[in-house]
């Protein structure tokens, strides 16, 4: 369950807040085993968010509260993630 609110967290951000200039929306994640850890990494080809500005948003405290859920971390550069658990 955590991880599936992680997932519709970031689609959601995503479509809410990503606007390409002139090109569609693309959504990339990725979900790979690596040793005894899953890690899901996720971005798209939206516009520059400010997260300093927003840091205290709804959508990044589900996503760090839900990480934190699953015994893992979250990484975030610009609007790359990293969610490792």
């Amino acid at each position: 369950l955590p991880l599936g609110l992680i997932i519709n967290e970031l689609i959601t951000n995503s479509l809410k807040h990503a606007k390409p200039d002139k090109e569609p929306l693309i959504l990339n994640l990725e979900i790979s085993k690596v040793e005894k850890n899953i890690e899901l990494y996720y971005f798209d080809n939206g516009c520059f968010f400010n997260f300093e500005q927003n840091e205290k948003s709804l959508g990044l405290l589900i996503i760090q509260g839900m990480t934190k859920q699953l015994s893992g971390y979250c990484s975030r550069e610009n609007a790359h993630y990293k969610v490792v658990f």
